[in-house]
């Protein structure tokens, strides 16, 4: 089974996505990340911008 054509099946039969409109709409959905966690120091050598 190629790449593509397990992709379909797992975006299938985990999310219910069946089509490129229903792909867009759930990408459109998706929650904004916040990436600042993984770059803000913590700790006693932190310091403040």
């Amino acid at each position: 089974m190629e790449l593509k054509e397990r992709l379909a099946k797992i975006l299938k039969n985990r999310y219910g996505i069946e089509s490129t409109e229903d792909l867009l709409k759930a990408l459109d959905e998706l929650p904004e990340l916040d990436f600042g966690i993984f770059v803000s120091q913590q700790g006693e050598d932190a310091k403040s911008a």
